[in-house]
């Protein structure tokens, strides 16, 4: 996986304050989960008889599904859409191996939980989704706290899942530094106040960098 950290353009700068927690994105940060979760939604759609494309799941990618699946399948009742989600995260889960993880910012996750500091996992997904490329991972242990997609009344690029860890540790927003790798992620972290380090090309595999589970 090629990562490529970019600092947000303040972020060290006005940096005044001991940095005690370290806060962490799941998809596309944490985890490249593109193709399985692409994958899983396309199948979920077609069950349904619904054509679902790349396009479409780039447009809604780093959003919970609750608030674009009626722009792709429009006119439907909730419980069709339910029925969507249940299946979509069943063929997620089975799709796990798909997954990448990002070596060298788990390595740093490691370090920093081992020595102490605060650690958060903050992600859209549900609880179930979520946990189930933890375990897969072996890498839910390294967390302190984690904010998921139903923890929350309102998703990313509200900053509602960050608030939510600094009440848990009884911190400063510029105590934290967030690690993000979507434009909704990016907005969410400066609107809290928080440190953030953007993660770019998660996306693109290279050989030999994927850590088997």
């Amino acid at each position: 996986m090629n990562t490529i950290l970019l600092e947000h353009p303040k972020s060290w700068k006005s940096m005044k304050k001991i940095i005690k927690c370290f806060i962490f994105d799941l998809d596309g940060t944490l985890v490249d989960t593109y193709k399985a979760n692409f994958i899983a939604y396309k199948k979920a759609f077609g069950i349904a008889g619904v054509k679902f494309d790349q396009e479409q799941y780039k447009q809604f990618f780093g959003q919970r599904f609750d608030e674009w699946a009626s722009k792709v399948m429009p006119g439907k009742d909730e419980k069709e859409y339910k029925k969507i989600k249940k299946n979509k995260s069943r063929f997620y889960i089975e799709n796990a191996r798909m997954c990448i993880l990002n070596n060298s910012l788990v390595t740093f996750l490691e370090y920093v939980n081992k020595i102490g500091y605060f650690t958060c996992l903050t992600t859209t997904a549900s609880q179930k989704n979520a946990e189930g490329i933890l375990r897969y991972f072996k890498i839910k242990k390294l967390f302190d706290y984690m904010v998921f997609g139903e923890d929350v009344n309102q998703p990313k690029p509200s900053p509602e899942c960050f608030y939510l860890c600094f009440k848990k540790f009884g911190l400063e927003p510029e105590e934290c530094i967030v690690f993000e790798d979507s434009e909704v992620g990016f907005e969410a972290a400066v609107n809290s106040g928080a440190q953030l380090i953007k993660i770019k090309n998660v996306n693109q595999r290279v050989g030999g960098l994927a850590r088997k589970p």
